[in-house]
């Protein structure tokens, strides 16, 4: 499983990848790694999926 956190331009500013059993997972994330705010969009895929959401970080 693949997380990527892009800005509002599309550039990418983060990625962390996993490897996770089924049922609840989550990435843990440090405001410092991003190290910036506004609207920023993430992705989560699989091998399979993927889904994508908009998120707000305020510094």
């Amino acid at each position: 499983m693949t997380l990527t956190i892009y800005d509002e331009t599309g550039r990418m500013l983060y990625s962390q990848e996993g490897e996770f059993a089924k049922g609840y997972n989550a990435f843990t994330l440090n405001r410092a790694e991003v190290n910036t705010a506004g609207v920023l969009y993430y992705k989560v895929a699989t091998a399979t999926d993927s889904g994508s959401m908009k998120m707000v970080e305020m510094k």
